[in-house]
């Protein structure tokens, strides 16, 4: 939607809070973004300029929960167990 990424910046401020705000990185392509993990619903991460360095996991939705071959992460308060353990 062509409020999506307001949308996003309102949800870190508010789960996040406003310090959180500034570090937002809002991309079409994901792999330009560096980092361990990446948490996203989208079976497939836009990721085309480059091999990203980060593992992604989905975050379950009703189009990706039976999916195989990654972590999946069922809601916002597992994100410890998620950062903090190996797959």
């Amino acid at each position: 939607s062509r409020h999506c990424a307001s949308e996003k910046i309102e949800w870190v401020r508010e789960h996040l809070g406003n310090d959180w705000v500034g570090r937002v990185i809002i991309t079409s392509d994901k792999s330009l973004v560096h980092g361990d993990i990446l948490i996203d619903d989208a079976p497939r991460a836009k990721a085309n300029v480059r091999t990203p360095d980060w593992e992604h996991i989905w975050f379950d939705r009703p189009y990706n929960i039976g999916l195989t071959g990654k972590r999946h992460m069922k809601s916002w308060s597992e994100w410890r167990d998620i950062l903090f353990s190996k797959s």
